[in-house]
């Protein structure tokens, strides 16, 4: 075998040692996203003050051209959420739910990722709460199928962030939660909100591999 063959193989079994290992979806606090979020979903304008409150498209969320957007009414309590991610039409659409008359509540975006899914893995959670003595959490997240959890950061507490790494999100897929809102939010559209943001990490830990392999034969040689 030829040294070249050899680097080849040590990367093959560590990656996909790696990709064993990396079955479960982990959660951790920061903005840890180091590569540009492809797609996303924003949940705004809490005080119903006319704006649109429903952003879905390709980030930066606020940049008109980059969305499709839709009017609904928050309510206090519980506001249902489902992100669906169609892989076959590529279309991100966003559908809530409430207690208002006028509920359900659907926008979506097509040519969401280009055409295809490109291998999503990462999502950024954003949870801003700038009103003071309001309170917007996010209850029961399941991303795919796995149950993630509440993020309930309290009360005029700004922005907190969370990465979502290894999440079963290369195909087709959903995110669900409910937004519980409580409290008289401001008349600011984007003081209190919440964002995702989905991406694709760079295949750092394959370049790592193969200067690793060519470390170690550079050390036999």
């Amino acid at each position: 075998m030829n040294r070249l063959s050899l680097v080849l193989s040590v990367a093959a079994v560590t990656v996909s040692s790696f990709a064993g290992a990396a079955a479960a979806l982990t959660v951790s606090t920061g903005n840890n996203v180091t590569d540009p979020l492809l797609m996303g979903a924003r949940f705004r304008s809490l005080a119903n003050t006319g704006g649109e409150e429903v952003y879905v498209g390709n980030p930066d969320l606020g940049v008109a051209a980059n969305r499709n957007a839709t009017d609904l009414n928050w309510v206090s309590g519980d506001n249902d959420f489902v992100l669906t991610y169609d892989a076959g039409t590529d279309t991100l659409t966003a559908d809530v739910s409430n207690t208002s008359a006028s509920s359900p509540y659907s926008v979506s975006f097509a040519n969401a990722l280009g055409g295809s899914n490109p291998g999503l893995n990462t999502i950024l959670l954003q949870v801003v709460n700038r009103n003071a003595g309001s309170e917007v959490q996010l209850n029961d997240l399941v991303v795919a199928g796995l149950p993630v959890g509440d993020f309930a950061p309290g009360s005029n507490t700004g922005f907190q962030e969370w990465t979502l790494t290894d999440a079963p999100i290369t195909g087709s897929f959903t995110v669900t939660g409910t937004l519980n809102l409580s409290g008289p939010f401001s008349n600011s559209q984007e003081a209190s909100r919440v964002e995702f943001g989905f991406a694709v990490p760079e295949p750092a830990s394959l370049s790592l591999v193969g200067l690793g392999a060519l470390a170690m034969l550079r050390r036999r040689g």
